[in-house]
């Protein structure tokens, strides 16, 4: 079997777009729900009644919703292998005439970007929603928050007029790969109850780490204001960056090793 072919691979992903359709449905509801009730507990419960206080209160909830949806995008490696809990399933995915490559990259593109676009899908038919309802209870649909959405992803060059260096930017995209990585690797690592392993896993890595730069800028005194501390932010970022592809590299050949009888809680 050669090692790469388009049109196998193209199958091999069809397949599992059909395979977990209900999945996708499911994640895709709960998503909607929660980007509809945000915004409209917010608007219901508040005592303001001026068309323009009702705005400034929807952009503030299109924030948390950002960060819900952010968060989504991040911890959506978790479920990569989801597919696979039975041991029919395992059998049969295991058994797609299709080479380990194909099958892990068809997972991989589920849950990034098959799981992006049903979360904007989720995110505009919400939005669509909340103005229709909004146009019932006030005769005002008090605009889309889909702008918004999209402006808080932009990458910023200043904030309260102060410019913001590229490496603070490069570091929130070095910070959500490695994360996306990292939410990859525990899923194919954790047999079952990903969600929660990888959320611990990721609490305790976190601690970690903020114990370890508390000491580190304690013991060194570097500011992030000046050149020495902005040299080690893009030290930093190619860090994360290098660790990021190590993890998804390993999280292949963890996938590669895996049986159709495995540990009962992780995939060794």
């Amino acid at each position: 079997m050669k090692t790469f072919d388009i049109k196998r691979f193209g199958q091999t992903f069809i397949w599992n777009l059909k395979a977990s359709q209900k999945e996708l449905f499911n994640i895709t509801g709960i998503l909607f729900i929660i980007f509809l009730v945000i915004p409209m507990i917010s608007l219901i419960f508040s005592p303001y009644s001026v068309p323009e206080a009702k705005r400034t209160i929807l952009l503030s909830t299109t924030a948390i919703t950002v960060v819900v949806y952010s968060f989504f995008i991040i911890f959506s490696g978790c479920w990569i292998f989801s597919n696979m809990k039975t041991k029919p399933q395992r059998i049969s995915f295991r058994m797609l005439p299709a080479t380990d490559f194909d099958k892990f990259l068809s997972r991989f593109l589920y849950v990034t970007v098959i799981f992006y676009i049903g979360a904007i899908l989720a995110f505009v038919l919400a939005d669509v929603v909340r103005m229709l309802f909004c146009l019932i209870l006030w005769q005002d649909t008090l605009g889309s928050t889909l702008p918004h959405l999209f402006d808080e992803f932009h990458f910023r060059t200043t904030v309260s007029g102060m410019d913001v260096p590229a490496s603070l930017n490069m570091m929130a995209v070095a910070l959500s790969l490695w994360g996306h990585s990292f939410t990859i690797l525990c899923g194919t690592v954790f047999r079952r109850r990903q969600v929660i392993f990888t959320g611990l896993s990721f609490i305790a890595l976190s601690m970690l780490v903020g114990i370890l730069g508390a000491w580190a800028g304690s013991t060194f005194n570097v500011s992030i204001g000046d050149d020495t501390g902005y040299f080690l932010l893009w030290v930093i970022d190619c860090v994360l960056v290098v660790i990021a592809l190590f993890n998804y590299w390993l999280s292949y050949k963890l996938f590669s090793r895996m049986q159709v009888i495995n540990n009962k809680w992780v995939n060794l």
